[in-house]
């Protein structure tokens, strides 16, 4: 359960990043040998993505992997398609070799799964491990196959055409070995330079960029994710809605809450800032707060109160209550000012 609940939250904050677009049949998929990646570890889990792109601006594939940190095994996959799919023709993924920059059927290993839900901005499909079940042992299909294949393809069916986009498992692989060398590290104890670990995950689709970030807790013995994305305008550079995703047995009532502060290595005088949020929609997997930035209102300013809070304290914190008690998930914001960088990188290159 805590499985299907970590990859429903995930799909849901990948979801809130935007919309895409539907392009034209390719002759044979896109090889995106540039599809950038990301790779994020919290206590438990490590989540890495990629996004691929379909073909034509802004249309583009998500792919998500998530796995055990502490064996580095898979636990599943999220692909998140655009709106456009057909959500009962389902999706086909697997291996191939590529001609060039394309990736030309028969592909060598290929498998199917479902379509799980479509809204108005993307339709997604989630996988989950299980050896019992043909094309669902990740250790066997997929991680076996990074080392044989010189590509991961994903395509699906729109309006009567097959659409679809391919990343080269050269990058898949060098992002798990990362991930498992740097894991390997951190478990030693050793510090680590690795900025997935504590960073926010950066993604630019048409006029939206946005600043991504998964903050672990435990309340009660009970152990799950807290997540924050905040969304800025490509033309302007400013921030434009902050997102915060929390568990679904939240208070509904008292939404959540945003606070930076300084951690006792750094003492200040200054007080804690904190700002709430009230929770637009939950539902069996998660509560979504949301806030559109507000100039006029300081507390609603979002370059104020969040970027130049992040980038000023040293330390963030999300929270929300349950059975009026109060949860919280805190973390460092040390990574957000060179992630920020990144960010403003991406906003002054040409669309």
């Amino acid at each position: 359960m805590r499985m299907r609940r970590f990859i429903a939250c995930v799909a849901s904050a990948l979801t809130l990043l935007g919309s895409v677009a539907m392009a034209a049949e390719p002759a044979g998929l896109p090889l995106d040998l540039d599809a950038g990646g990301t790779a994020n570890c919290d206590a438990t889990r490590c989540f890495m993505s990629r996004v691929a792109s379909i073909g034509e601006p802004g249309a583009a594939i998500h792919m998500g992997l998530i796995f055990n940190r502490s064996r580095m095994q898979p636990l599943g996959m999220i692909i998140e398609l655009p709106a456009t799919a057909d959500q009962k023709a389902g999706i086909k993924y697997g291996f191939a070799n590529a001609d060039g920059k394309t990736v030309q059927r028969p592909w060598s290993k290929e498998f199917t799964a479902p379509i799980d839900s479509c809204d108005k901005d993307s339709c997604v499909a989630r996988i989950e491990d299980d050896i019992t079940l043909e094309g669902h042992d990740f250790r066997k299909d997929f991680l076996d196959n990074l080392g044989k294949y010189a590509a991961f393809a994903v395509s699906f069916q729109s309006g009567g055409k097959e659409l679809g986009a391919a990343v080269s498992t050269r990058n898949l692989a060098g992002d798990h070995e990362l991930m498992v060398a740097e894991n390997k590290r951190a478990q030693q104890g050793q510090d680590t330079g690795m900025r997935q670990v504590l960073g926010w995950d950066v993604q630019c689709r048409d006029k939206i960029c946005t600043m991504t970030h998964f903050l672990p807790f435990e309340h009660n013995g009970k152990k799950g994710h807290m997540a924050a994305a905040l969304q800025f305008d490509r033309a302007s550079g400013k921030p434009t809605t902050l997102i915060v995703q929390v568990p679904p047995d939240a208070d509904r009532e008292r939404g959540a809450e945003i606070a930076f502060f300084d951690r006792p290595k750094t003492p200040t005088s200054r007080e804690l800032t904190v700002f709430a949020m009230s929770f637009a929609q939950c539902d069996q997997t998660s509560c979504i707060a949301r806030i559109t930035s507000d100039p006029s209102n300081p507390d609603r300013d979002l370059q104020v109160s969040f970027v130049e809070n992040a980038l000023n304290y040293s330390a963030i914190g999300v929270g929300y209550h349950v059975g009026g008690e109060r949860a919280v998930a805190t973390g460092t914001t040390s990574q957000f000012k060179p992630d920020y960088q990144t960010l403003l990188a991406e906003l002054k290159k040409p669309q």
